[in-house]
């Protein structure tokens, strides 16, 4: 199957969360997969953001 977008994420907001996933492919390695968890608080917000 051909990958169509090499890097790509999600996000998940509820009210007291929101979650990340950023999944990066490259050629001839390993698949990485990130996935954080952060609070609705302004300061979590922006750590997100970051």
């Amino acid at each position: 199957m051909e990958v169509l977008h090499w890097r790509c994420c999600g996000v998940d907001i509820h009210k007291r969360s929101i979650t990340v996933c950023v999944l990066i492919r490259e050629e001839g390695r390993k698949e990485q997969k990130h996935l954080r968890k952060f609070a609705t608080t302004t300061s979590e917000i922006l750590n997100c953001a970051d």
